[in-house]
Formats: structure tokens, sequence, C-alpha cells
């Protein structure tokens, strides 16, 4: 059909111009009405009226801030590492990239449970997270039935149909439900929880729902056996056994496929579902981690399209209880197999899918239960004060997207080949970031770095995108593995773009883009040399970019009242990110206040050093704060992700708070543990209890100038916590206060100014 606002020539299943974005017909029901470039609103709008302190770049610094970028993915999240402050040879924590591998460390996925509870992937619930059962009866799995099935507590092999339990006619519909619980069951016992949520739901007549459990060391249901593979038929509120297939791996080829076929076989019926559960990590990290099998050898998504094919059953939707897997790869994996598809761009929170509401609609419309999940994930998501996303996609829609970034990229290409390198760095920084995967949203990237292909691609995707909701200011429903942190693993994320067979002009401007990082960033080029996909023409323009930056500091100008910094134009025009950190001169030691990835310039737009306006409170008192990434989409949305160090229950630990524009005073995301001898972070995140007990933890630095960390608060219950600011002013007017300016550039130089004492703002106003 043509556009009658503009002209252009579209798809005829496509609801809004990808030219220019004017609706082409009606739009169906529940499907929200975006303009060409959308905003999605969090659900929680709290009147920004306090802010951080925000300032007009000097000298034009580079406008697209990448505020706490991240040099290395993580499984888990990133972590501290010392740098030495120059003029004084002193060591301050520095918290930057992680060292994890994914290679010999597991998919750890930002799953937070919402009271307690150690989680590094989907699904995991609190015992108040669900509904009717507690106590035994989750454990025991029967959904307080007093079910008496003989084939409940049998070990039978299901060789032939059970009358009693296999329906002759076709049903409305079979959800099939493949969970490997992996150590979010061994060591939580979330996928037990998630299972008595299924069994507590009022199902629909003349539907079913199978299971098959594995991928666990232990089970807290008793009626699923430890260490093996078990297939489960729910019924009158219980699970029946179907099916034990012993110690086997779930992830390994041919075993989803083989479940499907066997639910399809023995369960008959005129609509499919499938369900995904366990973690997940879009590109490279893929899907489900198994105890039972090599714990690190995950389902890629051409993995998962190649199970789909080879069970060749039509779904009408796939869902992924599972972090980070609403992915364009793993659109374009199901298309053809699957209608809808559900999953979230972030990590998916401890409360995950809430089954026992949703589950009375399996007899309706794919579509309307699909959006019923996102729905009531995240209502459960603000009754736990946590925050998150969710989608559902179009399938049909995948290819107007993908076609649209193809074209986006082919045009970013030529501008790459032009030397436009710089300019794509910092706007694919400054696009915020979801921890464990290289992915961005790709509304956020067309917005970012725009080039006449954005309208179209955004437009593209909010078509595909039939229902979407985030908490993320930079969240729009659905991202594309787009390499930038975790340049060094994509040899093996590239796979995917060749398996799903990826238009050359994709792979080429990645290939171009990511053998620059690795020439600029890594230095040595023997572990990619041999790779087909490796350019190696920016070795020598590495070499010589590397001694032009070495050339440029930054340096402080003593303003008389405070210092300012002086630095060269070019370094301005390639830095990717900058901050301030704050110390505080005690008695006998420094407090270090923290680092905050915002600065301030004065009437002639230079950038200053001096005391922060605000500074971050647990309790209304100041503590010791790290940014670690900030976003700012130049329109008034920002998002900012820092961490505090605390004890949680006598252990070491760094509390992460969240804090965008509708959330200024910040929310809490979890915790993950870290030991203060060796200042090592565990690779999970935790959620939050109510009764879980807190102590604040200040970071400081002794007349040696060696680091150290002491507690610095009474203990109290996590239910008490609150998130603020303060007038940090007080703190300037007793105490003396040191800083220094600290940056990156886009080819990976630092950067830092003399530590020096903070002049007082006042004398900028």
């Amino acid at each position: 059909m043509f556009c009658t606002k503009c002209g252009a020539k579209n798809d005829d299943r496509a609801t809004f111009c990808t030219n220019c974005g004017a609706p082409l017909r009606k739009a169906e029901t529940s499907t929200p009405q975006p303009t060409a470039t959308p905003q999605m609103q969090p659900m929680q709008q709290a009147s920004p009226t306090v802010t951080p302190q925000q300032a007009q770049p000097v000298q034009q610094p580079p406008k697209k801030k990448n505020l706490g970028k991240i040099l290395g993915l993580s499984i888990g999240i990133p972590v501290g590492a010392l740098v030495l402050i120059a003029g004084l040879a002193v060591l301050i924590t520095r918290w930057n990239a992680s060292r994890i591998q994914y290679s010999n460390q597991p998919a750890n996925n930002g799953h937070i449970v919402a009271n307690g509870g150690s989680v590094n992937g989907t699904s995991g619930h609190s015992n108040s997270g669900h509904s009717g059962n507690d106590g035994d009866d989750i454990n025991n799995g029967d959904g307080g039935s007093a079910s008496t099935s003989n084939t409940a507590s049998g070990n039978y092999q299901l060789a032939e149909p059970d009358e009693n339990i296999i329906s002759e006619d076709n049903a409305t519909r079979t959800l099939m439900v493949y969970i490997v619980g992996s150590d979010l069951e061994t060591d939580g016992g979330y996928a037990s929880a998630d299972i008595a949520e299924i069994c507590d739901a009022a199902l629909p007549d003349n539907v079913n729902i199978v299971l098959e459990c594995g991928g666990s060391l232990e089970w807290e249901n008793n009626k699923i056996p430890d260490g093996e593979v078990t297939r489960f038929k729910v019924e009158n509120g219980d699970i029946v056994k179907l099916e034990e297939l012993g110690e086997i791996s779930m992830t390994q080829p041919g075993k989803l496929s083989d479940f499907i076929k066997f639910s399809r076989d023995n369960f008959p019926a005129n609509n499919y579902t499938l369900i995904l559960w366990n973690h997940g990590g879009g590109i490279p990290v893929g899907f489900g981690c198994d105890e039972l099998g090599d714990y690190y050898d995950t389902m890629c998504d051409y993995e998962i399209r190649a199970e789909l094919a080879e069970a060749n059953v039509k779904f009408d939707a796939v869902l992924f209880d599972a972090c980070n897997m609403c992915t364009l790869e793993m659109a374009r994996a199901l298309e053809g197999y699957a209608d809808y598809m559900v999953g979230a761009e972030s990590y998916v929170n401890g409360t995950g899918m809430y089954y026992t509401s949703w589950l009375s609609s399996l007899d309706g419309d794919p579509r309307a239960f699909s959006e019923k999940i996102v729905q009531d994930y995240m209502e459960q998501n603000r009754e736990n004060g946590l925050i998150g996303s969710m989608s559902v996609i179009r399938l049909d829609y995948i290819d107007l997207v993908y076609d649209a970034y193809v074209n986006y990229l082919a045009e970013a290409t030529e501008a790459l080949d032009y030397g436009d390198y710089s300019n794509y760095y910092q706007a694919r920084g400054n696009c915020g970031y979801y921890e464990s995967n290289d992915s961005v949203d790709l509304i956020t990237l067309a917005t970012s770095y725009n080039n006449s292909y954005s309208t179209p691609l955004m437009n593209a995707v909010v078509n595909a995108v039939v229902y979407t909701e985030s908490d993320f200011v930079y969240g729009h429903g659905l991202m594309a593995y787009s390499p930038y942190e975790s340049y060094d693993m994509y040899d093996e994320g590239r796979q995917s773009f060749v398996e799903l067979g990826y238009d050359s002009d994709i792979m080429k401007f990645y290939d171009n883009f990511v053998s620059r990082e690795l020439a600029y960033f890594e230095g040595d080029y023997s572990g990619y040399s041999s790779a087909d996909w490796y350019y190696d023409d920016y070795n020598e323009e590495a070499a010589e970019v590397t001694q032009t930056m070495s050339g440029y500091e930054l340096s402080l100008v003593d303003m008389g009242n405070y210092y300012a910094v002086d630095a060269p134009q070019e370094l301005w025009d390639n830095l990717d990110n900058i901050s301030e950190a704050v110390l505080v001169q005690l008695e006998d030691c420094y407090w270090m206040m923290g680092q905050e990835y915002t600065y301030t310039t004065d009437e002639d737009g230079n950038l200053a050093l001096v005391n922060p306006e605000n500074w971050t409170t647990i309790n209304g008192q100041t503590v010791t704060y790290y940014c670690i990434d900030y976003y700012d989409d130049g329109e008034g949305n920002w998002a900012q992700t820092g961490i505090v160090p605390i004890l949680i229950n006598g252990e070491g630990a760094l509390l992460y708070l969240y804090y965008d524009n509708y959330n200024p005073y910040g929310v809490v995301q979890g915790y993950s543990n870290f030991n203060y001898e060796t200042e090592e972070e565990g690779d999970d995140i935790y959620g939050i209890g109510m009764d879980d007990e807190i102590t604040l933890v200040g970071m400081y630095m002794d007349e040696n100038f060696d680091v150290f960390y002491q507690v610095d608060s009474e203990p109290f219950n996590a239910e008490e916590i609150q998130i603020g600011y303060s007038d940090a002013t007080y703190l300037y007017e007793n105490y003396y206060m040191y800083g220094y300016y600290e940056a990156m550039d886009v080819y990976g130089n630092a950067y830092q100014t003399e530590f020096e004492e903070l002049g007082d703002r006042s004398y900028l106003e």
C-alpha cells in the first residue's frame, strides 16, 4: 500500500509508514499508537524535582556521552579495579569493566529475586510472589491438591498413551513448558515456585500443560527427581508424572525437539505454545545452563531454530521466561515457526512470569494472553518495588525490521569507511546497557546514531512490537546484537549472523567496526589475524592514532577560586566519557565519596573542578557511590546505574541502584557479593528481601594511601531503605574536599587531571 501522507510504498502488512511514520490503517486493538520517533513511557512517572547535576560541555566535548562505558562485557556486573591517581601515587577504586569470560563462567543474567535468594537467570519467585501455596505445599508441588492419582508418584515409562491422561480428540491448546532448572532451582527452588503457580491456575477446559523438568542437581518439589529429566502433565492442580528420561542434558541437540514431538504426539491440539525457562543472554550467551551436562554449552538462537525445524510444529507463541532474549536474531530464528514471541530486552526479575493469572486465558487469542503475560509481569514488578521490561513481537513483521536494519547499516558502513568511527562509537556508547549481553535497543540506536534510514528502521520496529512495557528510558521493545563492549567475543557472536543468513551489509559493518576496536584496544592482533572477517588494514592506523592521542592530556588551570579543565579540541572531539571523583579529608584519612558521570561548567563553558551540588543518600545518610553507566538522549530522558558498598546479613556486597528522570531518587535493582579483602565481586545478582539486614559501608584511604572499608551505619531492615539526594554543601563547609576529572577516549586511552582541592561552586553562580 502507499502512504497518503508521503506517498512511500509500504508492505501491505505495515500499520505505520516505514518512511514517515503516518498511520496506514486503523491499528489493531491494544496496539500502541506510536509516532515516527516513539518514546516508551516508564510505568512510574515520579516528578523529577531532583536530578543529577547536568551542565553544558566545555569546548564542545562529545555530545553523546557514554557515561559508564563497560570495556569488557561481564556475565555479572562491572567490578572495581584500582588505578593510580596522577601526582599523588595514590590508589583509589574505580568501578569499571569486569574480566568475566563466557568460555569459563556461567551466564549470569541479572535475574533479581524480590525477596531473597541467589539467582543467575529467570523465574525465581519468593514464597510471597505467588498465590495459594507456601511451605510444604510448594515443596510438594501439589498445589494444595489431594490428588490420589497412581501416576503421581509412579516411575513408569510412558510407552503407550494412557486414556485417563491423553485426550483422544484435539485439545484447544497444548502448552509445552521446557524448564532447565539449573542453579536457579538447585540454589533457590525458583522453578518449583513457578510450577506451583502453574498448578494454582484455573485452567480452561480442553487445554493441556506438559512440562519437562531437568537441568538441576536438586529439586525442592519432591515429585521431581533430583539430577534427572522428567516429563509431567498438569492435572487437577497437580503434576502427574508421564516419563523419566534419566540423567541427560536438556541443552544438547535433539532434546528440545524430542520434547516438542512428544507433546504434540501425545497431546494433540489445534494450537501449540512453547515456554523456554532458564538463563538467557541474547548473543553470545544464548539460552539455558544445564547442571547435568556442560553448564556453559548453551543453546544459540540458530540452534533453537534447528530444534523447531526438526520438530515441525507451528507455534502460536514462543515465550521466554529468561533474560535478554527479545532480540532481532531470536525473532529471525523463530520466524516461520511461531506467530508471536514474548521476551525481555533487559534481565527478567525474580518475579518472573506470573503464571497463575494468564494461564486462565489459554483457550483464547495468543496475542491477548501474550499481552496479559507482559501486564502481569510488570504489575508484579511494581508490587515488589522492581523495574523491568517485556515485549510481544509479531514475527511476520520481522522481515520488515530486518530489511530496514540492513539499509541502516549499509549507510553506516559508508560513513565508517569515511572516518565516522568516533561518532558511531560515541553514539553506540550512549544507548544505555542491559547487563550480560552486547545488544542494543534498535530504536535507541537509530535515534542516537542517525542517518537517512533511521526513521524507516524505527517505524519498522514499531510495527513489529505490538505490545511492550519498559521501565528503562532506553527500552522500546526489541534489540539486536551490536558488538561494542565485548568486542573480543565477536568471533563467537558473529556465528549467529552466519547461521541465520544475515546480509553481507550487516556483517561488513560489524567486521569493520570490531576490527577497528581490536586494533585500537587490544594492540595484539595475533588472536584474530586468522579470522576471515578480520580487517588488518587498521593496525597501522591504530599505531598512528595511539601516538597522536598520547600527546594529549587533561590538565587543570587555576581560575582563582577553582580549577578548570584544559584540553586540546581534538581530545574533546574523541572523548567517550568523563567523570568527577570526590574525596573528603578527615582527621587521619580520606573518605572516598565516589565518582559521578556528570560535570559542571563555569560561565565561560570551562569544565570546573568544584564540590558536588548533590550526592546520593540512603536513609538520609550520604554514602560512597560510584556511577557505572549513564544514558542521556539529549531530549530530557536520562538514566544512571550506580553501586554502593554495603553489608547484607553481615556479608560484603555492592548495592545496585537505578535512576532516571522518572525515578530521580532511584530504585534498588539488587546486590552482588563483594569481598572487601580481595576487592573481588561475585558473578550473581541477588534480590533484596524485606527482612534482609543492611549495613552501610564507607570506602576510605589512609595516610599511606591504602584503601580500606569501614562500617558507616547501624544495621537496618531492607524494608526501611530510602534512596535520595542531599545537598552536599555541608560537607564543603566543614571539610576539605578533593577531586579530579577522569576520561576515556574512543580509542581506549585514559586521561586524568591532577588531584586538587575542590573549588566552591558558588563562585560559578
